[in-house]
């Protein structure tokens, strides 16, 4: 899997050397008493420290690791914040039923960032978890599980954020359903979030709809574009198709583009 770096280089994530089912080892950092940082590495990866010196310890039983991370997790007192992450990443990586608790309420009491580890390691019961946190009154909060939402890999989670996108009662909640679901490659999703340009009352939401659009690839979206440009009733949606086709570096756009400066 590589080399990990301690000390000195970018900041390594578990995310993108090991799936959920993968050994990992836990790494602290402590400057003097206070405990800097908390690093979670895949097992067969290689570690090097750097001019630090790295102690081992084995024999640490799962659930004294789970309970001293859940600690840090929800931010132990003077505990530095990227150590508190650090710790919520480690915790989302563990084999205990107590994981998905532990995350929602390290999400509601500390840092509502934690969602994301919901959606991306922890299968169905994390997404069991995002659909409350999303019904929650906080809106910092929903918007955090939203993104959680979008990175869980369960099929579940597409239609949960359809239903955000079209029915939500928050403005900035459905923006962020539609811009995720435009970043996923889907035939449904796509007519989906065409539906909500078409039929959509709120303007400002079918402007983000076409925005969402206009990011898939050239061969999606500038065609839809076009389209749009010329027929939609809407002249803000119009302007909008336009003004996203003016960012395109495609034949089809720029040619478009001189035909409405032209006319």
């Amino acid at each position: 899997m590589g080399v990990v770096y301690l000390e000195g280089h970018e900041q390594y994530s578990m995310r993108d050397n090991a799936g959920a089912d993968t050994e990992a080892a836990v790494f602290v950092r402590y400057q003097g008493q206070r405990l800097d940082e908390v690093r979670l590495v895949a097992a067969n990866c290689t570690v090097d420290g750097g001019d630090q010196n790295v102690y081992l310890f084995n024999g640490v039983s799962l659930k004294e690791s789970f309970d001293q991370l859940a600690n840090w997790a929800l931010g132990e007192k003077g505990l530095r914040k990227n150590a508190a992450e650090g710790a919520t990443l480690a915790v989302a990586y563990h084999d205990d039923q107590r994981v998905e608790d532990l995350l929602e309420r390290v999400a509601r009491e500390r840092d509502p960032h934690a969602a994301f580890w919901l959606g991306s390691a922890r299968g169905a019961r994390g997404l069991e978890t995002l659909q409350r946190l999303v019904r929650d009154q906080d809106d910092d909060l929903r918007e955090q599980a939203v993104v959680g939402l979008a990175m869980s890999p369960e099929e579940n989670a597409v239609d949960v954020l359809l239903n955000l996108a079209h029915h939500d009662d928050e403005e900035d909640v459905r923006r962020q359903a539609i811009f995720w679901l435009g970043q996923k490659a889907s035939e449904r999703i796509v007519a989906e979030i065409g539906r909500i340009v078409d039929e959509d009352p709120d303007i400002e939401i079918k402007k983000h709809a076409v925005f969402a659009l206009s990011q898939r690839s050239d061969d999606e979206s500038v065609p839809y574009l076009i389209k749009q440009a010329r027929t939609h009733p809407h002249p803000e949606i119009r302007k909008t198709a336009i003004f996203w086709l003016g960012q395109k570096d495609d034949p089809r756009a720029l040619s478009f583009i001189e035909e409405i400066l032209s006319r």
